[in-house]
């Protein structure tokens, strides 16, 4: 751990990643970053801050990603995952040959070696997050059941954009190849959205919770789904025909007896889109009521 002065840069050791601590005095911290940006630190930086202190960051800082100090060790996990391995893929693709390994008449594209030789755990996310033309080149050297690999890793949004990248033929050796059918049938039905509709933007990732459940059932319901969320948003309210009845507060489910009805305790008013509302009109929507997220129906 060193102190974030322009001093350390002189004798600093080599890392894999650096962390600023930008949970105070920003100007410091936003100066500091654009100079390890402009001294040419090869590793990827993230801030730690706090949700406070999220507005005053934007690219010019040279940043690569952000974390909030309360995020848990799952998250932080990830996005150093997600940035060691973007940065690698970006290192051997910043130039079209430059990530090439030539000998005679072999030529080997590093980004993709990189890309074949780590877990898909691993690279997923970074491949999502790659320019396009980069991602377009990894692809094409890849087969079908490397590249079900890396979208089986993806939550259903980036695999279905993954996929749309790919001839339609291609898509179906991709998706045969999928071991989890749930993950296949999820990604089939984002792809039948126009991609600037609400439907062609959202993920099928959520915890979502029957509104006759008992809350002791609720929290074993919770837990179950969300091994398979990334990041939960919001806990969600639907019926028996799996419509939308509102959400739910963890203050509330905290405070609620174990047999008290879901029916009892969740909030009736949720905002909420419709799959075939233009992405423009999602965004204003979010932008106007400060969502992270919005339900859509």
């Amino acid at each position: 751990i060193l102190p974030a002065e322009a001093s350390v840069l002189v004798d600093a050791p080599e890392a894999d990643i650096l962390l600023i601590d930008a949970r105070r005095d920003l100007p410091n911290v936003k100066s500091f970053a654009k100079l390890l940006d402009s001294t040419g630190v090869s590793c990827p930086i993230i801030a730690i801050t706090t949700e406070g202190g999220l507005t005053a960051f934007n690219a010019d800082w040279g940043i690569d990603d952000v974390i909030l100090d309360t995020a848990g060790p799952a998250e932080v996990d990830a996005r150093i995952r997600i940035a060691l391995g973007k940065h690698a893929i970006e290192l051997v693709a910043s130039d079209p040959h430059a990530g090439e390994i030539r000998s005679g008449d072999v030529t080997i594209d590093e980004a993709t070696y990189i890309i074949k030789l780590l877990k898909s755990e691993t690279t997923a996310d970074a491949l999502a997050e790659v320019d396009p033309d980069t991602r377009e080149r990894i692809l094409e050297n890849l087969s079908a059941k490397e590249i079900a690999k890396e979208v089986s890793e993806l939550d259903s949004d980036d695999a279905a954009d993954m996929i749309l990248e790919l001839s339609e033929a291609r898509q179906e050796k991709v998706m045969s190849q999928i071991e989890d059918d749930e993950h296949v049938k999820d990604i089939r039905e984002l792809l039948k959205y126009d991609e600037n509709t609400a439907g062609g933007l959202m993920a099928k990732e959520l915890v979502k919770i029957e509104e006759d459940l008992s809350v002791l059932k609720c929290l074993n319901e919770m837990r179950a789904q969300a091994e398979n969320v990334t990041r939960v948003h919001s806990i969600y309210v639907v019926d028996q025909k799996n419509r939308l009845k509102g959400r739910l507060s963890l203050k509330d489910l905290i405070v609620a007896k174990s047999d008290q009805k879901i029916s009892d305790i969740y909030i009736k008013s949720v905002d909420s889109v419709n799959v075939h509302d233009d992405a423009e009109d999602v965004v204003k929507v979010m932008q106007k009521y400060d969502l992270e997220a919005i339900p859509v129906v």
